[in-house]
């Protein structure tokens, strides 16, 4: 009886997985279609142990063989991948296979499923994850997804300004006594949420204030402080206004009359219809909106005592209101133009309006807003991937998607034309409200959380578009436990949300950022020096080879993705008028470099040198490369002076090393050679076997260059520690083909002479 138990659960997972194929097993088998036997059942009570395929995509025996804790178990093969084997990594066919695969050789029955495999391979910029789990890696970040325990911190005053978004639906109040019970609060939900498939947190559950009560002023005294602690500038509240009604109002009561409550705010109108459903549509209303003008007065008066608050998030002086759904308010710029001018009468300088990008809302402009904000996840991008999860409650008709894809996606996004303030949000999943028929964000991690965080705080932080006062960023939320997007702690990953927090705000603090004067940095010098330091405890010896390429005088150019080590300080303290940006960790130190170039283009410069703080932790002779590298292009005075002179009396548009001008082969283009060749048809060339810098340190002139700003950051992905097979390994591969498609010849230098390569 257990056995068949186990065997149904079997069954029902990988049939829910989307890593069945009962056509392929059916066409496969022709014995299984003859007897009318489920496909599926078959499999997993007699085809796995045949050693039959249950996919194009699964081997059966190599997974068993390959895999001894496989063998010896009695798992099912396929299930074991579905549930395990996939996330750590484990290949469902053999290196065998994927070499036929890319060298197109394959023999045999497999020959129907390389037509397949191939194009799915082609249709990707980075190789596919079979390829990759080859691939060596490394720890690049400390970042893990553990329970992570308190941390006191000193006050973090950051240039970079996080504001969390925050529900003040943590009490009971008497419009939700009706609606939902008596004494129903957002606990109520969040307590009986259950899992929906295999590996789904939920529920979340709180620590350290607990399931609190809002009606009690030292909840959000503590709340602030906790904010605080790891660098939250602010919160940014949900008002639920419905003409002259304001529900849980309770909570602004006790923010306006407990100023010890130290913590900046704003207020979102939540300005949609209160339902049933959670959902804000015109079905199962409880409260109603009612936008007319006279409304819009009220609403707009109902503001000024916020408004008058010390702690009130402002723009150029003007407070800062975010409406949710500026698309169901009728002459939406004729109200603003009110509002505008009802704020002014009032006293104050103006109102700062901001439009939520949601149920397609895009462009303030519209509205006569002066920005918009990110509000994922209606601005997530994510293919649903719920055939592909394995489904445990047999009632779910949701949908998941992945976490991962959507951070992917949101690093690549285009940069708008208007003022955009760009929104991370944690693992957003509405069991808590809908079981049965929830939308969530599957494969969640604090680091990709992080790597969010890091990408629109420096995308922020270096755009010239804001002010210092409009360096903005949202959190979807503080406290959204129904939607699983809190940053408050919970039991599974303690305070590693607001570890992430702080370990990215922290770069930003005053003390130790750079001035970011981008607009006013101004060149002084005929050569270039544009450096990336990952790291940042590297700087020491860097900077005692710069020295010998003082006396020919330098502009320097640097990107850092760390502010530690009081780098910011040291940089400066030796070369005042270096021009530094603060950097996420994407692209190596080739994306860095090429938004540089972008931005130098037109200044001028004759010639340029390219170095970065190599480590290559992956091999043992790591700092002996960065040694030869540096000595190689700036050991020594006479060692400049001579590829300076070649520089300027050649054709030479790029000198690298002797040592380090590598020939293209199978073998170092085994991870990158699809790469390399997409790349090189985007810079307008068919890909040639030649050569290339390796380590990407090189002098070059920025005309032999020209064009690499194709390369924009869409084409990078998020880090993973690979040590090959990436784009900024594909453009490394590249540099001396693009150098020669501008009409430019290559040199290498010896130490002594540069001779030029063929």
């Amino acid at each position: 009886m257990i056995q068949q138990l186990k065997h149904r659960r079997w069954i029902r997972i990988i049939r829910n997985s989307g890593f069945f194929d009962s056509d392929f097993y059916l066409m496969t088998y022709p014995d299984v279609r003859a007897a009318d036997i489920d496909p599926v059942t078959h499999y997993v009570m007699f085809g796995a142990s045949e050693g039959r395929n249950p996919s194009k995509d699964f081997d059966t025996n190599y997974y068993c063989f390959s895999n001894r804790d496989v063998k010896g178990s009695k798992i099912n093969p396929l299930l074991h991948f579905i549930l395990h084997g996939k996330k750590e990594g484990r290949r469902p066919f053999s290196d065998r296979v994927i070499s036929a695969i890319k060298n197109n050789t394959a023999q045999g029955a497999f020959d129907k499923t390389i037509k397949l495999l191939k194009d799915r391979l082609d249709e990707q910029v980075e190789p596919a994850s079979d390829f990759t789990s080859l691939i060596p890696k490394i720890k690049f970040d400390k970042t893990e997804d553990k329970f992570v325990d308190f941390q006191e911190y000193s006050p973090i005053v950051s240039k970079i300004k996080a504001i969390a978004f925050y529900l003040p639906q943590f009490h009971p109040f008497p419009e939700n006594d009706e609606w939902w019970g008596k004494g129903f609060t957002e606990w109520t939900n969040v307590t009986k949420a259950k899992p929906n498939f295999i590996g789904h947190y939920q529920p979340h559950l709180p620590i350290h204030n607990g399931f609190y009560d809002l009606r009690v002023p030292e909840v959000m005294i503590e709340q602030a402080r906790l904010a605080r602690n790891y660098g939250v500038h602010g919160f940014n509240f949900y008002y639920y206004w419905f003409d002259g009604k304001i529900l849980m109002h309770k909570p602004f009561e006790i923010l306006l009359k407990h100023k010890e409550i130290d913590i900046n705010f704003c207020i979102t109108w939540a300005n949609e219809n209160w339902t049933r459903r959670w959902d804000g549509a015109e079905h199962d209303v409880l409260m109603a909106q009612r936008h007319c003008d006279e409304d819009s007065i009220k609403f707009i008066e109902s503001l000024y005592k916020f408004f008058n608050d010390e702690r009130y998030i402002r723009i150029d002086n003007k407070p800062v209101l975010i409406i949710y759904r500026a698309d169901i308010i009728p002459n939406m710029k004729e109200t603003v133009g009110l509002w505008r001018q009802k704020v002014k009468e009032a006293g104050f300088d103006g109102v700062y309006l901001v439009c939520a990008q949601t149920f397609g809302i895009k462009s303030p402009l519209k509205y006569g807003f002066d920005a918009a904000m990110e509000f994922p996840p209606h601005t997530a991008k994510s293919s649903e991937v719920t055939s592909q999860t394995a489904i445990s409650n047999t009632d779910f008709q949701g949908r998941v998607y992945d976490y991962n894809q959507v951070v992917r996606n949101a690093v690549k996004g285009e940069e708008e034309n208007y003022k955009l303030f760009k929104t991370a949000m944690l693992s957003w999943d509405n069991t808590a409200r809908k079981q049965n028929a929830s939308h969530t964000f599957n494969n969640f991690s604090l680091l990709r959380f992080k790597q969010w965080v890091s990408h629109i705080a420096s995308e922020t932080f270096n755009s010239e578009k804001y002010a210092d006062d409009e360096k903005l960023v949202f959190i979807n939320a503080w406290n959204e436990w129904a939607e699983g997007t809190h940053l408050e702690p919970d039991r599974k990953y303690g305070y590693g949300y607001l570890q992430v927090m702080h370990d990215v705000l922290k770069q930003y603090d005053l003390r130790n950022a750079p001035a970011n004067d981008i607009k006013n940095f101004k060149k002084n010098n005929d050569i270039a020096v544009v450096l990336h330091i990952h790291y940042a405890e590297l700087w020491d010896e860097i900077s005692t080879y710069l020295e010998n390429l003082e006396f020919a005088g330098f502009d320097l150019y640097v990107t850092l993705t760390s502010t530690e080590c009081g780098v910011v300080d040291k940089i400066r303290s030796k070369y005042p008028n270096a021009d530094i940006s603060l950097v996420d960790n994407r692209g190596r130190d080739v994306l860095p470099f090429i938004r540089t170039i972008k931005r130098i283009r037109g200044f001028g410069y004759k010639y340029a040198c390219k170095i970065h703080s190599k480590k290559s932790v992956y091999r043992n002779d790591g700092e002996a490369i960065r040694h030869e590298l540096y000595e190689a292009l700036l050991g020594s005075e006479n060692k400049v002076s001579s590829i300076l002179n070649h520089l300027e009396s050649s054709g030479a548009g790029l000198v690298a090393s002797e040592k380090f001008i590598i020939k293209h082969t199978n073998h170092n283009l085994t991870y990158t050679g699809e790469i390399v060749r997409k790349l090189a048809i985007e810079l307008g060339f068919e890909f040639e076997y030649s050569s290339f810098p390796a380590g990407t340190m090189f002098w070059f002139k920025p005309e032999a260059i020209k064009g690499i700003e194709k390369i924009g950051h869409k084409y990078f992905d998020l880090e993973d520690g690979l040590a090959d097979g990436t784009v900024a390994h594909g453009v490394e591969r590249i540099f001396s083909q693009l150098v020669r498609h501008n009409g430019y010849g290559v040199g290498s230098f010896d130490g002594v002479s540069v001779v030029d390569v063929g």
